[in-house]
This record gives structure tokens, C-alpha cells and sequence, in this order.
């Protein structure tokens, strides 16, 4: 039973377990403006950047209430430029995504995008984008995504580039994947180009699951944690119990409870009619005792023993002193027969002394003489009274009976 039990908490914690794991991972955001959700770090901007909301002048205006945080950061990078323009950010962790925002063909301005992705100094993507057909801004397009970085700190520059065309770009905000544990990921970093996309839905989705992860995540980390500690205290209630010393009484296979003796004594009692009876013998003439030679005493006095009650009570003041009680009156009843023997052995001498008188039947013929057969009841009965005056003493000179094993009370709790 200990093992199947033992068993089954094993293969519920190992079911749990990896579920409590995911939930440490969860997900922070890093924005154009306000910068990094968790450490509150903004990104780093060279010269020429413009904050979007604040430029009424520029010629490529997003509508702000689709953009994350309602800010966004723009740079046209032009070959005549002295030097890169760029963004850069740092994070710890092992997943980053990074979002921008896709204008669509603008007069008198530069809309093409054209950008490389650098982390940790080693150049691991480029996005481009031609706008040719297209009719409206798209937001939260994905720039660069990586999502087996070793776990640890890294550095991110994103450049605007200048090489073949002047080229426009426009940074909304990025999302990484962390471990609040610092527990480390045994994964090796891979990076590959990312192909443009105009659907915004992806970003979208996981920007309402980056809320929604760690609280489902801690929900089940909790459940399980509780559920460990439920199995850890029923493993530890069924050690102690399993070490405590009961001792139980089984009547016909089925443990009793209350107080168990461990000897029931039969309590002897008389029955109510022996009393009457021997004392109408004993109030006979000595002509009326033959009457009696057809009814034995051992019939008569015949003891009744209490059988026990299926649930023994436990040992208490009342039990003592009922079975003082049935102590003195089992000694009453002794004396009593006794008296009732020694009377019969007077009668029994008296008749021997006094020789029977010779009675004539009507036909003048001698009556047949019954004496010799009252004497052998007479002895049969005295015989049989002190046997059972032997058996009231022998019943009246045992001692109390052993105290009674109580239950522990652990296994009352049982």
C-alpha cells in the first residue's frame, strides 16, 4: 500500500513539476520612450533621432493610438551622413523580438527600410522593405526575433543603413523572455535573417500573452507547490501512526472499541428462584421430603453466568462497585446454602434416630417402608448443595479481575 501511494506522488510530482519550471520564464517589454519594463533602462540613441509625437513637422505621421505606448522613435539615414544612425539597448535574458512600424509611400520624403540587427557586436540580421503598392501604415511589424539566446546580458544595435539608398526607419518597441531565477539555459545561440512581414497579428498575440503567461504560469506553480505539501503531510501522518504501539481486540475478526480486558469473568449469579425453593424444602415436615425425590437440586440450583456485552465498557467506579456488589452477594448465597445443607443433615440424623412406625394398610397388611429411599435423595441433595456451596466459595475467593488495557490515543484517532 506504502509503495503504490509513494508511487503515485512521484508521477503526479514529475506531472507537476516541469509545469512549476515554465513558470518562472516570463516576459518584459522595452520601449522607444519609457525604455525597459523591469529595470527601467532606455534605449540609446544617436544624433538626428526624432521622437514621433513630438514632431508635427515630419512628413511621416503614424496614427499613435495603434502604436505600443502611443510613442515611437524615427531616423532617415542619408548617404551624406558622417556617421550611423542608430539605436541600442541592452537586456538579460534568452528570447528577443523587435518591432517596428512600415510607412507607406510618402511624397517628397525617403520610406524605403533598410536596417541590420547587431547582438553582442556581431551583425545576426537585416530587414528590408519596399512600399511599392502598399496604402497605409502597418505597426508591430516584426524587425528580428531570436528565441535561443544563452541566458545572460546582451547588447542590441539596430542601424538604420546608408549604403545603396537613404533609407528610413522607425522603432516602436522590443519584448524579451527572462528568467527572474537567473536559472541558466542550456541552449545555443542560432540567428538567421528575418524576411519582412506586413501582418501586425503576431506581435499583437503576444503582446497580450506577455501578461497573461506568468499569471497563468504562478497559478499553476502555487497548485502544485500546495498539492506537494498535501502528499508530504499524509506520507508523514501514515509514518507516525504506522510507529505507535495499539493494542486492538478482534471479536469474530472485527476490532471493538472502548477499554479491552483482557479476562472477562463470569460473574456467577443464582437464579432468584433457588432462594424460594430451598427454603420450602428446608420448611418441610420430615413426611413431606419424599414429595421432593423426584426433583433434583442440581436442577434447581443452577448458576447463570452474565455472557459478556459485545462492547466492553471501560473500567470505571461504577464497574468496581457493581462487582463488589456481586462479590457479596454471591457470599449471601453461600451462607445461605450452607444453612440449608446443615439442616438437611439434622433431618437426616434425626430420622435415622428415630426408627418409622409400623403403619398398617387398610387390608391389615404391613405399608411398605419408603425410608431408605428419602435417605439416598437426602444424601443426593446434600451432595449436590455442597458442591455447589464449593463452587460459590471457589467463585467468591477469586481476586478482582487484571485492569483493563486502555486504548492509546493514537489509536482512538485511528
Amino acid at each position: 500500500m506504502r509503495s503504490s501511494f509513494c508511487t503515485a506522488s512521484c508521477v503526479v510530482a514529475a506531472c507537476l513539476l516541469p509545469r512549476a519550471v515554465f513558470a518562472a520564464s516570463t516576459n518584459a517589454t522595452i520601449d522607444d520612450n519609457y525604455g525597459n519594463s523591469v529595470t527601467g533602462d532606455k534605449p540609446t540613441y544617436s544624433n538626428d533621432w526624432n521622437y514621433g509625437p513630438e514632431c508635427p513637422t515630419c512628413y511621416i505621421q503614424p496614427d499613435k493610438t495603434k502604436t505600443y505606448e502611443q510613442s515611437w522613435h524615427d531616423v532617415t539615414a542619408s548617404l551624406k551622413d558622417l556617421s550611423a544612425r542608430n539605436v541600442s539597448f541592452s537586456f538579460n535574458g534568452t528570447a528577443i523580438y523587435i518591432y517596428g512600424i512600415l510607412p507607406p509611400p510618402v511624397q517628397y520624403t525617403t520610406t524605403y527600410v533598410n536596417v541590420s540587427v547587431q547582438l553582442d557586436g556581431q551583425v545576426v540580421g537585416r530587414f528590408e522593405h519596399h512600399n511599392t503598392g502598399q496604402t497605409g501604415y502597418q505597426y508591430n511589424v516584426t524587425v528580428y526575433q531570436n528565441t535561443s539566446l544563452e541566458h545572460g546580458v546582451h547588447n542590441v544595435v539596430i542601424t538604420a543603413r546608408r549604403d545603396v539608398n537613404a533609407s528610413y526607419f522607425a522603432f516602436d518597441w522590443a519584448q524579451y523572455t527572462y528568467d527572474p531565477d537567473h536559472s541558466t539555459a542550456s541552449t545555443t545561440s542560432s540567428t538567421s535573417p528575418i524576411t519582412p512581414t506586413t501582418d501586425s497579428s503576431t506581435a499583437q498575440k503576444r503582446r497580450s500573452h506577455s501578461s497573461v503567461g506568468p499569471i497563468v504560469g504562478g497559478v499553476v506553480g502555487g497548485i502544485a507547490a500546495v498539492f506537494l505539501a498535501i502528499l508530504a503531510f499524509i506520507f508523514w501522518r501514515r509514518r507516525t501512526q504506522d510507529k505507535l504501539n495499539v493494542i486492538e481486540s478482534f471479536d469474530g475478526g472485527a476490532a471493538r472499541g472502548g477499554a479491552i480486558d483482557p479476562v472477562n469473568k463470569p460473574e456467577p449469579i443464582v437464579a432468584a428462584a433457588v432462594v424460594p425453593k430451598l427454603h420450602s424444602l428446608a420448611s418441610l415436615p420430615t413426611s413431606d421430603v419424599s414429595a421432593s425425590q423426584g426433583m433434583s437440586v442440581t436442577a434447581i440450583v443452577s448458576p447463570t453466568t452474565s455472557s459478556p456485552s459485545a462492547t466492553d465498557s471501560p473500567p470505571s467506579s461504577a464497574r468496581r462497585a457493581k462487582t463488589a456488589r456481586q462479590r457479596a452477594e454471591l457470599s449471601r448465597q453461600m451462607h445461605d446454602m450452607e444453612a440449608q445443607v446443615a439442616e438437611l443433615r439434622r433431618r437426616q440424623t434425626v430420622r435415622n434416630l428415630q426408627p418409622p412406625p409400623a403403619l398398617q394398610s387398610p387390608a391389615g397388611s404391613p405399608a411398605p417402608v419408603a425410608g431408605g429411599h428419602e435417605d439416598v435423595d437426602l444424601r443426593r441433595q446434600i451432595e449436590a448443595l455442597q458442591l455447589e456451596v464449593e463452587r460459590l466459595r471457589a467463585s467468591a475467593a477469586m481476586d478482582e479481575p487484571p485492569p483493563a488495557y486502555e486504548e492509546s490515543e493514537g489509536s482512538s484517532r485511528r
